[in-house]
C-alpha cells in the first residue's frame, strides 16, 4: 500500500482536537440549566433524567427503610442506625422502622 493512496486525515484530526478542547463541564452550583446530561443541547434525554431524579427523590422522602430480625442478628449498619434513631437530613423523620415481626419482640 502506498501512502499517496491514503486520504488526507488532517481535517478530521483537527475536528477531534477541537472537540477535546470543548470538554463538557458541569454547571456551577446554583446555576444549573435544562441540559442535565451536559451534551450541549436540551432534548428528550434531559427531560427523562429530570423526571427520573424527581421521582427518586420523592420516593426517598416517603418511606423509611424496614429493619428486620436478620438485620438485628447480623448487627448490620441499618440496625445500628435504627438503634441510634437516625433521621433524614431532608425531612427530619426517622430513616428506619422496625418490621412487624420485630415490634412483637419488644
Amino acid at each position: 500500500m502506498n501512502l499517496q493512496d491514503l486520504p488526507d486525515m488532517s481535517d478530521a484530526l483537527k475536528k477531534v482536537q477541537q472537540f477535546d478542547e470543548k470538554k463538557h463541564k458541569l454547571d456551577p452550583v446554583g446555576k444549573e440549566d435544562g441540559d442535565v446530561d451536559n451534551d450541549g443541547d436540551k432534548d428528550s434525554s434531559d427531560e427523562y433524567l429530570m423526571k427520573r431524579r424527581k421521582a427518586i427523590s420523592k420516593a426517598m422522602k416517603k418511606e423509611a427503610y424496614t429493619v428486620t430480625n436478620a438485620d438485628k442478628k447480623g448487627n448490620t449498619p441499618a440496625y445500628q442506625n435504627y438503634i441510634k434513631g437516625m433521621k433524614s437530613k431532608i425531612t427530619g423523620k426517622p430513616m428506619y422502622k422496625a418490621a412487624d415481626h420485630m415490634k412483637n419482640d419488644k
